[in-house]
């Protein structure tokens, strides 16, 4: 897989300068993507031994208390920046249609018992014929039409990804998944799905080591309908040394 990334650069005050400028990327080279079907990886979710990281999504989502942060010294005192010409006038907002939107359809796709996440951090996408389901701790597929699990994919995204999660470091280290996200291509009918992992020397420090991106796309004969014989091929960034850099030592959160 090939991944390209953009020098940064930091002005004197410390923030990064505006570039308005195209900037050519590095190239880094990583690892050959693996292959797997759908029928492989519900195999290995049927003999998966239970998940013991609902613990650990939780507590990592135990955030600082953020609501009284002063406000930043240095932001600039204005509605919006850059900060307009004052010759440059706003286009005025074109009619719009307000008509509301019927819901045709609503369904239970997970609870707290299926994932033993929280926040589930709620994702999904509609293909063909499916809509696919990505939330913390559980990935299933429904028939679009009914609502119904089709049974085709229903897998703990830590069996999903194993092939390229990071080795849990150390022997009281751990690993899980977070932050899931999922889009359907109607262009190539491609399933793309990413996801970050967690590697922790502990279970009391959470998140303390350099993590991976983690990225699966589904095959073009399969026409964006998952099957059993649809194969899905995963790659991983090792974010922290992208570009032939020395590690950063730093965690990659809320990919994008």
């Amino acid at each position: 897989m090939l991944v390209l990334t953009g020098p940064s650069a930091i002005a004197q005050n410390g923030r990064a300068p505006r570039q308005d400028a195209e900037t050519v990327g590095v190239p880094s080279v990583g690892a050959f993507g693996v292959e797997r079907t759908t029928a492989d990886l519900m195999a290995a979710q049927a003999i998966a031994p239970p998940s013991s990281s609902a613990a650990w999504r939780m507590m990592r989502k135990k955030l600082p208390d953020r609501r009284n942060l002063p406000q930043d010294p240095s932001a600039v005192a204005v509605a919006s920046t850059p900060v307009r010409d004052a010759n440059v006038n706003e286009r005025a907002p074109g009619p719009r249609a307000d008509f509301a939107q019927s819901v045709s359809m609503e369904f239970t796709a997970a609870t707290l018992t299926d994932t033993g996440a929280f926040p589930p951090d709620s994702m999904g996408a509609v293909g063909p014929t499916q809509f696919l389901l990505f939330v913390n701790g559980r990935l299933r597929t429904f028939n679009k039409t009914t609502g119904t699990a089709d049974g085709v994919i229903n897998i703990d995204p830590d069996v999903f990804f194993a092939t390229v999660m990071t080795p849990p470091p150390g022997p009281t280290g751990l690993n899980f998944t977070s932050d899931p996200q999922v889009r359907y291509d109607r262009l190539t009918h491609r399933w793309m799905l990413t996801i970050i992992d967690v590697p922790s020397t502990s279970a009391a420090s959470i998140g303390d080591t350099p993590n991976r991106l983690l990225i699966a796309v589904s095959d073009a004969a399969s026409a964006g309908v998952i099957t059993g014989g649809t194969v899905w091929t995963f790659y991983f960034v090792q974010q922290d040394t992208v570009g032939g850099i020395p590690s950063t030592n730093e965690f990659l959160d809320y990919d994008s």
